[in-house]
Formats: structure tokens, sequence, C-alpha cells
């Protein structure tokens, strides 16, 4: 159906809506929330955006080698608690709603549905059929159903790509977290439910891990060891983690694998863990033996806890 979906929050007619992926939250989304509030008080009304469930490219390309920076509920619980934005809608994109005309999209849509005063969105915004429609598009038909459309000059970054969610995976395959975080405006996080792993790391390594079965589909980060910090029941731990296939064991499988620093913690499976993402340390690696890979651990330890207390200085 065309109007599947749902709504969240404090939900208006006559608001200012700005419609957008949205994944990420990245400062080019924020920046573009911060213009259309300026506009919505000088209309006097609310704020909302308009997203989408799944993200288009998902649905338009299944194989990519895309990946989700947030999930659709973090992504909603932080547009609404952390940016104040009023409301949410999230559009089922599906196959009616893909093949949905310019006009069919501004009448259905932003007029019998939501009935908003003004529309943002970024300067290369497209949508439509095929995405036929841009920003003049929207503007030209928008003024036939009595809807103000506003266009954001996107920020760029010091490359002078536009920041955008791609150029932020861009930095997470290559390990670049510290110009992913810049970026995003706060740290690459990872939820996921704590489950049974290998007991490889407990039972051979003497190194204690949870391996997290993540809300994230297609993660796809660098392999390799990373300095972050784990929230478990709503406490801070400084952690180290692995994302890969664990090469010296032969698995094929990649997985998300986190160890907490200077903590012998109880069990805990089936917790939620957020990992949030410091710095990079190293690739993934085949090592000859089960001494030298140990060896190697407490390196990346040490090294992660260095990392670690040098950004709490």
């Amino acid at each position: 159906m065309i109007n599947s979906g749902f709504i969240t929050g404090r939900f208006k007619e006559n608001s200012t809506l700005i419609i957008g992926k949205f994944d990420g939250l990245h400062i080019g989304h924020v920046a573009l929330m911060d213009y259309a509030k300026n506009i919505a008080k000088i209309n006097n009304s609310a704020v909302g955006i308009l997203t989408f469930d799944p993200n288009p490219i998902e649905f338009f390309q299944k194989n990519s080698n895309s990946f989700y920076l947030t999930s659709l509920q973090d992504k909603v619980a932080y547009t609404i608690n952390i940016c104040k934005i009023d409301f949410v809608y999230v559009v089922k994109f599906n196959h009616d709603f893909a093949n949905l005309s310019c006009d069919q999209f501004i009448c259905e849509i932003l007029k019998k549905k939501l009935n908003v005063k003004c529309v943002v969105v970024g300067e290369n915004y497209r949508f439509g059929a095929n995405q036929q429609g841009d920003a003049t598009t929207l503007k030209k038909i928008g003024e036939k159903y009595d809807i103000e459309v506003e266009s954001f000059v996107l920020k760029k970054h010091e490359s002078q790509k536009i920041i955008s969610s791609g150029l932020i995976r861009e930095f997470l395959e290559k390990g670049n977290i510290i110009q992913a975080n810049a970026l995003l405006g706060r740290k690459f996080q990872i939820t996921g439910v704590v489950i049974r792993g290998s007991q490889i790391a407990g039972n051979q390594l003497k190194h204690k891990t949870a391996n997290l079965f993540t809300e994230i589909e297609y993660v796809k980060i660098k392999y390799g060891v990373y300095a972050v910090f784990a929230y478990l029941n709503g406490v801070k731990y400084p952690a180290i983690a692995n994302f890969g296939i664990k090469p010296t064991f032969n698995h094929k499988t990649p997985h998300l694998e986190v160890h907490i620093l200077k903590q012998d913690l109880i069990d805990f499976y089936g917790a939620r863990l957020s990992i949030e993402f410091i710095d990079y340390i190293r690739e993934e690696k085949k090592f000859d033996s089960i001494d030298e890979l140990k060896n190697q651990i407490y390196k990346d330890c040490e090294l992660a806890f260095l990392k670690i207390n040098n950004l709490a200085l």
C-alpha cells in the first residue's frame, strides 16, 4: 500500500517537513535539520522528517556492498530525543511507493496524508518513479498544492565531497574511524545482543569476550582490531573489539567480538551491548600459534587502553 508506514512523535498538520534517508544522522543531516527548524520557527509550525524503511539503496540494490550506519529504531529515537524533531514518518519503501509519479507523491503523501505547509530537501534530492523529479520539480508541483519548498545547500568535507552516509561508509571500510566519527558528530556505534560464541577466546586464550548478534544489517566495516567503549546496563567500559573471520581459527563468517579491559565481568549472555568505536588498531592477521596470538592480544589491549586514556585527557 502507498500509505503503509508509521508516525512516531507529536504529529501536527501544516508542519515543516524534511525528506531524506537520514542513515547515520551525521553532521550534514543535523545542519539540514537546523535549517528546517529555523523555517519552522518563522512559520510557527512543528517540524518533522519523512524517511524510509528499507533504505531505497537496499531496496533497489539488494546485493550491494552498502550497509546501515544506524538501525531504524536508533534513527527514530535519536531524531526525536537528541535532534528534537517533533515527529518522524517512516514510509514503507515498496514497489507501490517507488512507482509513484512526482505529482502522486506530492498529492497523496505530502498533501493528503500529512498536509504539510513547507518541505525542506537537500540540493541533490531526487524523487518519483525512476527518480524523475528534483528540488526544482518539487517546488514547481508544490505550488499547485500550496506547499512551500526550500532547498538546502549541502555541507562539504575538506575533500570537497558532499558529507554523506556513503562517504562515512567509505571511511569505515578503510578503518578510518576518526574521520568517520568526525563526520557523524559522535562515535560510530553498533548495538547487539550478546550470544554464545566458539568459546575459543575464553578457553584457549584465557581472554573473556562477548560475541554480538548485531541489529544493523550488512555490517561491513574493515576487518581488524579496534579500541572501543562498551556500554552494558548503562555503565561505560573501556574495551577492545575484533571484527572479522578469525583467520587463525579458519572461521568463514565475520562477527563482532568484544573484550572488556581491566574488568572481569560475570556472564552477560542475552544482554544488550552497545559498542562505540574510538580508533582502528590493526588489520586481522593469521598467527602461526596460539601463543603468538595471545602475545599480540596483550599488546592490542595495552594500545587500546592507551588510546582510550588519551581520548579522556
